[in-house]
This record gives structure tokens, C-alpha cells and sequence, in this order.
């Protein structure tokens, strides 16, 4: 019989939850950092066939099946250089998919290659519909008795700014982002997160393994000026400095 989850064992790694080859960096680096025994699983690293995917497209990739390649290799290396280990569930990224994954199907490709762990960090959500996927992953998984913390997305959460939970000067706009993604799963807790800002130390590091991510970083940087309503990209140092988590109790 297939796990329903993974194991809970405070001796096993805490688990990032990320759904694509850089999340768990962009997001939650002061885990990375800190932590001990952290492991990053990436959901949505499933080699592809066919012609490239819209974002990929976007890039001038011609050959997704390489390039999700090159990304695994890279992410791998980036976590390498931080003591973490990487494992790459083979469920294929939303662009080059034709329908959502079930949570019940995360869930079970997780627990298949991590059948131990003490911890899940999981996405909110915001922003990405292969993130929602995500989340709704560590919901099920916090259903089935497995503690479960969730970060927000950065880049996709600061799209309409912080906020007014987060930072004084915040943006009602941003609540109500954040609030349409994750209200329901945090609840009462939505206006009360947790907010980690990384030392200057920190902060260096974690631009310095955003630029491991050599197929991604430039595209970003120069696409999400674009889309924040600041204007600002990615490596902000500002932005980048703070990480915001929301710890949950398993159901």
C-alpha cells in the first residue's frame, strides 16, 4: 500500500516544500540558513517532452527537456553550497502540463521519496496556480497529522506590496492578495505571521545563491519590475530581506 504521507520523526529533516527549482531560496533562506537538517523538495521538476513551455518560450528555451535539466543540476549545486540536499519529484511544471495535479498526488510523490520527516514548510499560494497546488499539498498534509508552517511566495507576494500586517506603510491591496490565497488556510492567524528579516550576512548570501540559479535569475529581474507595484525586482534588498512564515498546528 502507498504512504499516505510521510512519516512523522523528529529525527528526520525538516522539509521545504517548494514547488518550482528556486522557490525554496526566493522565499525561505533564512530556514536554509539556519536551520539544522533541512532538505528542499521540489514538486514541479519533472522532465519534459514536446515543445516548449510558454515561460520557457519566453526565455528563447528551445529544449525544455534540457533546460529542466540544467535546472535540476543547478539547483542542486546552489543547495550543495548551503549543506542542503535536493530531492525532484518528477510532476511536471504547469507549463508543460494540461491539467492541475492533485494535492492527493503531491502528497503521495512526497512520500515516496521522503517517507520521514520532523517539519513541511509549504507555500501560501500567492500568486501562481502550481503554487495553490502546492499549498493545498501541505494542507492535506497537515491533515494527515504532519506540522506544517507556511511561507509566503516571495516574489508573487509582494507583487502589490506588503502588507499593512507586515509592515506599517503596507498596502491594503496586499492584504487582500494575501488574504484571497491563504485566508482560509491560516484564518485568524493571517493578520498575526511571523516575520523573519535576515542579517546584512543573510541577505548577501541569499543574492549570491538566488545568481546559482544562472537560467532563471536574469529572466526574473527582468520581468517582475513589471509586475511590482514598487517597481523593483527580485534581488531588492529591502525585499528580499524579509521572509514571512505562518506556523500551524497539524488538524
Amino acid at each position: 500500500m502507498e504512504p499516505s504521507a510521510p512519516r512523522v520523526d523528529p529525527a528526520a529533516p525538516l522539509v521545504i516544500l517548494s514547488p518550482h527549482l528556486d522557490d525554496a531560496v526566493w522565499s525561505c533562506f533564512s530556514l536554509l540558513a539556519r536551520e539544522r537538517d533541512v532538505l528542499v523538495a521540489t514538486v514541479f521538476a519533472g522532465i519534459p517532452g514536446g515543445e516548449p513551455g510558454w515561460w520557457d518560450a519566453q526565455c528563447g528555451i528551445t529544449d525544455s527537456a534540457a533546460h529542466v535539466r540544467d535546472r535540476r543540476s543547478e539547483d542542486a549545486a546552489v543547495l550543495r553550497s548551503l549543506g542542503r540536499a535536493a530531492v525532484h519529484l518528477d510532476l511536471l511544471d504547469g507549463q508543460y502540463r494540461e491539467k492541475p495535479v492533485p494535492p492527493d498526488e503531491i502528497v503521495r510523490a512526497l512520500a515516496e521519496r521522503v517517507p520521514a520527516v520532523r517539519h513541511v514548510y509549504s507555500p501560501g499560494g500567492i500568486g501562481h496556480p502550481d503554487h495553490a497546488l502546492v499549498r493545498d499539498a501541505g494542507a492535506l498534509l497537515r491533515e494527515r497529522g504532519v506540522p506544517v508552517t507556511v511561507y509566503t511566495d516571495y516574489c508573487y507576494s509582494t507583487r502589490e506590496g506588503w502588507p499593512t500586517f507586515v509592515r506599517p506603510d503596507g498596502r491594503p491591496e496586499a492584504d487582500e492578495q494575501w488574504r484571497a490565497s491563504i485566508g482560509r488556510l491560516v484564518g485568524d492567524r493571517l493578520t498575526q505571521p511571523r516575520v523573519v528579516r535576515l542579517t546584512d550576512d543573510e541577505s548577501g548570501r541569499k543574492l549570491e545563491a538566488m545568481r546559482g540559479y544562472v537560467t532563471q535569475f536574469s529572466n526574473i529581474e527582468a520581468e517582475e519590475p513589471n509586475w511590482q507595484v514598487d517597481g523593483t525586482g527580485s534581488a531588492d534588498p529591502e525585499k528580499r530581506a524579509v521572509e514571512v512564515f505562518y506556523d500551524l498546528s497539524a488538524a
